[in-house]
């Protein structure tokens, strides 16, 4: 195992791996494409052909949750 898998089995769901040679807190994504992620400090992290679908599931999965409880929140600040 590398050292970066060894970290990641160790740190909560929350973090995932775009690259070999980075661990990304899912919270801290702005905005994703194809090829790279762009996090809350503007820090850009590529991402590698081999975990494209991977990361893609992951946050897709995320975005959708935050628009639920964004909306969830909306909501019961109309109330």
């Amino acid at each position: 195992h590398s050292t970066i898998k060894k970290a990641q089995d160790q740190l909560p769901a929350v973090f995932f791996r775009p690259h070999r040679g980075y661990l990304i807190n899912k919270k801290h994504v702005v905005k994703y494409s194809e090829k790279e992620i762009l996090t809350s400090n503007d820090f850009s992290v590529p991402i590698t052909k081999s975990r494209y679908k991977e990361v893609f599931y992951t946050l897709g999965t995320l975005g959708k949750l935050l628009i639920s409880f964004m909306s969830l929140n909306f909501v019961n600040n109309e109330l």
